[in-house]
């Protein structure tokens, strides 16, 4: 690998170890098919979003079932004020959790990116984030 590949991987990774051996670790498992010796830039290219799918992927399996309902709540809604939200996630589970967790879930998850908590005075609105673009890192490879 090439000092520009590793600098492409930390930037892709944004200072997110798990992503950048994700990332390493999908392109070197890309690199051992057949016709293919060595990881390219196109391997590490194509590896950013398939690790990212993984790592999304592995985030939701690990949700309990209040906070994957919650979360099927928002990206359903795809804008929902947090009152509105709590009411709703209240009429979809049996024995809800009380308001301040479901407050801590949704700080977590602000944290971790998994959503984008946007303090509007006029709505008050939670958004799902979007995945992240790949850095423009062209001019390391």
């Amino acid at each position: 690998m090439t000092d520009e590949q590793l600098r492409f991987i930390t930037d892709a990774a944004a200072g997110d170890a798990r992503t950048a051996i994700g990332i390493l670790r999908n392109a070197a498992k890309n690199a051992k098919k057949p016709g293919v010796d060595k990881i390219t830039k196109n391997l590490i290219r194509e590896a950013v979003p398939e690790t990212r799918s993984e790592i999304r992927q592995t985030d939701l399996d690990r949700l309990t079932r209040d906070q994957r309902c919650l979360y099927e709540l928002i990206e359903e809604a795809s804008e929902i004020s947090p009152g509105e939200l709590y009411e709703e996630y209240s009429v979809e589970v049996n024995n809800p959790k009380c308001e301040q967790t479901v407050r801590n879930y949704l700080q977590k998850w602000n944290i971790t990116s998994s959503f984008e908590h946007r303090d509007k005075p006029e709505t008050d609105c939670i958004l799902l984030a979007r995945p992240d673009p790949i850095p423009d890192c062209s001019g390391y490879l």
